[in-house]
């Protein structure tokens, strides 16, 4: 060894190495030689804990003709072989030395070109094949975890797994934030989205494991990340090429030698960094892969085939996907039977845990404790996920003097109501003054809707049955015995339950929030009342409500109003002490609270799955099933429910809106019948071109600064700071022409009045669209969730009205024929002509005059125009009037599934 040489170490690269060095041997030694160069002696570390530590033998380091550097050691019955440190920056890492061995006498030889900087090396011998193949595939799976445990970041709420309500709303009925998610407003909501499998080797989920939210972590998360955003942004993007993309990213495979789909997606979305990080990720693992090999082969005395076939699939199964890769064969079917064969080892995974399917887990907003909703995941498949959502809403609870709950109602007209049954004596609970049992006398329940018609609720009313607690149990008692109050003792042990996990929640919410402080104890008591509440009111309904009773199928929906109390009040308790009037409204403390106003910030949440640098993936509790993550671009079968209007009647609203207003009818109308005719045909194409609007709400919103496309279907309106509210054309009623009876009269004048109020509100849900994306262009996002939520809110009362012009249309056209009244055959030559003379022509005067009356600017009205003549004449003609008839059920169905949006706040001129 060349004894005069020097070691020359920076003062920041000292501290990093001795912690480097410490970490991993137990005698490590740094010694100067070669220059530049620094030699390594250490132990070489073994992989079990009682096995005899071999010393590695004395590397000497020289350079004799000073163009190379000449490592060697004494040869020695016990294999070694060189490895040299890759560098000092993460991830550290040692790779083996692929020069050629030498012998040399009775000494082992390897000559290195010299290089600039410092070297470090090490002797490392090899005891095990089992050993060394174990680490082998440890080292092959630690890179592919890309998941975080789920824990503390969104607390999970064990109380709500008998919250599943029925009724829930579309998501891909919400307008777009610009981070590719959806702008919420209080409501349960739920929608089916294209996922991701992000960890290979797993088995995919079986549609009874439970997942959880998590946050994605690891190397290279954020390009996994910019792959699934991508996918969000961009419904072109095929699923299969962007989930071979993921895998390959995940496998560390070159970038080379990906199938040329998957090399092209790269490079369309991800930055030449992210290219350069994968080359790099690749080149590392390759070395590994040879430094394993080299191994393998000075051990050939032991057989792979006695390994534990867990490890041979690893290894196998890493091989074959590489060598498919390199062969520029791996399409997505293959390397999909390739990840979903092999079995992982055990040791990468943490322990079971019992969670059910689909629990609820609190997905807190990062910057406000009480920002946050509830998540869940239904997975059945990896390549699809349905998501539900539950955001606090108003949901008013009344009490007694005693604190027991009579009252739980909503802003939809959904309600609970309950009496006590003032005959039956408490239940006490020896033991325990703090909680009383009460036997209900009457409970009261109106809602959920109708579903033949959501605009009336069902009503149901249950005598003499369930009972409730009411206080927080201390512990430690004992219920007393009683015919009226069923079990009693499991119901105490519930309450003690719940007392629990309302504390583990407090601590995982200040964990979350740091500086936040405990949930106060009047809202914790709150907490305790609710959940007595629910658990009574289920189990009384479960008493009194049979699988054979047609209104069973409600059940959950009855119930879930008073769970949908408690999530109120937990979004109190997420504010900590003193939290005031909670966002959406809790009621206990304070029977009628403030009603939020659309004006009023507080009634939105953000469901953003994928951001720049953070991505919520779906963890499963059993850790040996696969990680998935999921995209926000919807579905075909979530676009499809979504798109009502588009799917319900958009085919026959193309026959009957060509011919109506231009059918040679008869005056057979109320006077000026030109009006009816106009306002059905406007209103025809006014469904489309809200539909379509609505359609287009899932692509990515116009970019800041960006200057809007005039052939855009979305137009850009920059008064977007003005609350969009209906304008109601205000005409002056039908009168009746000769021969018109009172009847048709009456009849004619619901229909105008249901032409016109729909016409009012499609109308302000499209300008609201259009003001929303006029405000993401000027960056104001107060009133970007504004708008959006203005859009929802007319969704909603345009449900109603379609299903009001349904009835008013059938009873108009059945008036009609019992009058006698003849239905008008338009054939297709006729049909042809009309929409000619619309294409070339236009709308008359007079017709112009009613679109502008309604609200209708120049453009709006040349785009219903454009939608009344576009695509092909269809069939041989049509009857007007038995057009609607063949349209009014449609419409009917389409109004019914809007109704199911959530009445979520009140507008001020309601």
């Amino acid at each position: 060894m060349n004894s005069n040489s020097s070691c020359d170490l920076s003062p920041r690269e000292i501290p990093r190495l001795a912690a480097f060095f410490s970490a991993r041997f137990s005698c490590p030694r740094l010694i100067a030689a070669g220059g530049l160069a620094c030699v390594l002696l250490a132990s070489a570390p073994s992989g079990r804990a009682a096995d005899p530590v071999i010393e590695s033998p004395r590397i000497d380091l020289s350079s004799p003709d000073g163009q190379t550097d000449l490592v060697s050691w004494p040869a020695t019955t016990v294999p070694f072989y060189l490895e040299e440190l890759n560098g000092l920056e993460p991830p550290m890492a040692w790779l083996p030395v692929e020069a050629p061995e030498e012998t040399v006498g009775d000494r082992l030889e390897v000559r290195l070109p010299k290089t600039e900087g410092m070297r470090f090396f090490q002797l490392r011998h090899d005891p095990d094949l089992g050993e060394l193949l174990l680490d082998h595939a440890r080292q092959l799976a630690a890179d592919m975890a890309m998941e975080s445990e789920p824990g503390f970041e969104f607390p999970e709420i064990p109380f709500l797994d008998s919250f599943n309500p029925r009724r829930r709303a579309f998501l891909t009925s919400i307008p777009r934030t610009p981070e590719a998610g959806f702008v919420l407003v209080p409501g349960v909501w739920e929608g089916e989205f294209l996922s991701f499998c992000l960890k290979t080797g797993t088995p995919g989920p079986d549609g009874g494991s439970g997942y959880l939210p998590a946050v994605l972590r690891g190397p290279r998360a954020d390009i996994l990340t910019e792959v699934m955003r991508a996918v969000s942004l961009d419904e072109s993007i095929d699923q299969e090429t962007a989930q071979v993309l993921l895998w390959a990213i995940l496998l560390r495979t070159q970038p080379n030698s990906m199938p040329a789909p998957t090399k092209a997606l790269a490079e369309q979305i991800l930055s030449a960094d992210d290219r350069a990080r994968l080359q790099e990720a690749a080149n590392l693992k390759d070395r590994l892969h040879l430094a394993y090999t080299r191994r393998f082969m000075r051990l050939l005395g032991s057989v792979f085939e006695e390994l534990p076939e867990a490890i041979r699939k690893t290894i196998d199964w890493d091989a074959q996907v590489q060598e498919a890769f390199a062969r520029g064969e791996l399409s997505y079917e293959t390397i999909q039977e390739l990840a979903f064969a092999a079995q992982m080892p055990s040791m990468p995974s943490g322990t079971a845990r019992d969670v059910p399917y689909g629990r609820w887990s609190w997905l807190p907003a990062t910057h406000d404790p009480n920002g946050g909703f509830l998540i869940r995941y239904l997975a059945g498949v990896y390549t699809e996920t349905t998501i539900q959502v539950c955001v606090p809403e108003l949901v008013t609870v009344d009490t007694d003097a005693l604190g027991r709950i009579t009252r739980v109602a909503d802003l939809a007209g959904n309600e609970v109501s309950v009496t006590y049954d003032g005959a039956v004596a408490p239940l006490s609970v020896t033991g325990d003054a703090g909680v009383t049992g009460y036997a209900f006398d009457t409970i009261r329940i109106q809602g959920p809707p109708d579903p033949e018609d959501p605009r009336q609720l069902l009503e149901v009313v249950h005598q003499g049955v369930g009972w409730v607690f009411v206080g927080t149990p201390a512990g430690g008692g004992t219920p007393a015995s009683a015919d009226r109050f069923p079990g009693a003792a499991e119901r105490y042990a519930f309450g003690l339950e719940q007392k629990a996990d309302i504390a583990r929640l407090d601590a995982d919410l200040s964990r979350v929030h740091p500086g936040r402080p405990p949930g106060a104890p009047a809202v914790a008591a709150r907490l305790h009342t609710m959940a007595h509440f629910c658990e009574g009111l289920r189990q009384a309904l479960l008493a009194a409500e049979s699988e054979e009773d047609p209104d069973f199928e409600h059940l959950e929906d009855r119930a879930g109003l008073a769970y949908r109390a408690w999530v109120s009040e937990f979004a109190a308790f997420c504010c900590g002490s003193d939290p005031g009037v909670s966002r959406g409204g809790a009621g206990l403390a304070n029977p009628a609270p403030r009603e939020p106003d659309i004006l009023d910030r507080t009634v939105f949440r953000f469901l953003n799955w994928l951001f720049k640098t953070r991505t919520y993936t779906a963890k499963p509790a059993n850790p040996d099933r696969q990680t998935f993550g999921t995209s926000s671009q919807p579905t075909a079968k979530s676009k499809d429910e979504g798109g009502v209007l588009q799917q319900e009647f958009k085919p026959v609203n193309k026959k009957v809106s060509r011919i109506f207003s231009y059918s040679k009818m008869p005056s057979f109308l109320a006077i000026p019948q030109k009006i009816i005719e106009t306002l059905i045909d406007v209103n025809l194409q006014l469904y489309q071109h809200y539909g379509e609007t609505m359609e287009n709400l899932d692509k990515p919103p116009p970019r800041r600064g960006r200057l809007a496309d005039p052939s855009e279907l979305i137009r850009v309106r920059h008064d977007y700071t003005v609350p969009t509210l209906e304008k109601v054309w205000d005409m002056p009623p039908l009168e009746a022409g000769a021969g018109i009876s009172a009847q048709r009269l009456a009849v004619s004048r619901e229909l105008q009045n249901a032409l016109l109020r729909l016409a009012a509100h499609l109308h302000a849900a499209v300008i609201a669209v259009e003001r929303q994306r006029g405000a993401y262009q000027a960056g104001d996002d107060l009133w970007y969730d504004r708008q959006a939520a203005y859009a929802l809110h007319h969704q909603r009362l345009a449900g109603g009205l379609m299903i009001d012009l349904a009835d008013a249309i059938e009873d108009w056209v059945q008036v009609l024929f019992d009058e006698g009244f003849e239905d008008p055959w338009i054939t297709r030559d006729e049909v042809e002509q009309i929409v000619e003379e619309l294409r070339t022509q236009g709308y008359s005067d007079g017709q112009r005059d009613i679109l502008r009356q309604i609200g209708l600017d120049d453009a709006e009205i040349e785009r219903c125009r454009r939608l009344a003549v576009e695509g092909e004449v269809e069939g041989d003609g049509q009857a007007p009037l038995g057009g609607l008839l063949e349209f009014a059920p449609q419409l009917r169905e389409a109004g019914r599934r809007l109704m199911a949006l959530p009445v979520s706040f009140r507008i001020k001129n309601e």
